[in-house]
């Protein structure tokens, strides 16, 4: 039960992210970069997220942050109920995306149905990151 607490703290870590809101905003700087982050990459991680989908979370995370969560990623069989349960109702506000080369930093508010709303700072994979290897 201590583990699957810990995995809990440390999958809410990984799920949320957070930190304060201070990413650049490409949407004034380059409008075209702007729309495919956030369609390419940033809706379909908050998609991902709500649907549990942790195959389509680990194809858009950064690597760092792969490297970081890939354990929790990949061996535990309760974490997708467990995003499913978390971001059940909630809404993600995109305020800011910073492009930095190999990966995406956005600014997002999560709001919940209960009125909580969280800033919090988020990073995936480029669109013109190379691979990871060993990907599935």
């Amino acid at each position: 039960m201590k583990s699957l607490t810990r995995i809990i703290a440390v999958a809410t870590l990984l799920a949320t992210l957070v930190s304060p809101a201070t990413a650049g905003d490409l949407r004034d700087e380059d409008p075209q970069t702007w729309e495919r982050a956030e369609s390419e990459v940033f809706v379909p991680l908050f998609e991902a997220l709500q649907a549990g989908d942790v195959s389509a979370i680990k194809r858009l995370l950064d690597a760092d942050l792969f490297g970081q969560y890939h354990v929790l990623l990949e061996r535990n069989s309760a974490y997708p109920q467990y995003l499913r349960d978390y971001y059940r109702g909630a809404t993600f506000e995109l305020r800011g995306i910073e492009d930095e080369g190999d990966r995406y930093t956005a600014d997002v508010v999560i709001q919940w149905p209960d009125g909580r709303r969280i800033p919090v700072r988020m990073s995936a994979k480029s669109l013109n990151a190379k691979p990871r290897t060993g990907q599935r």
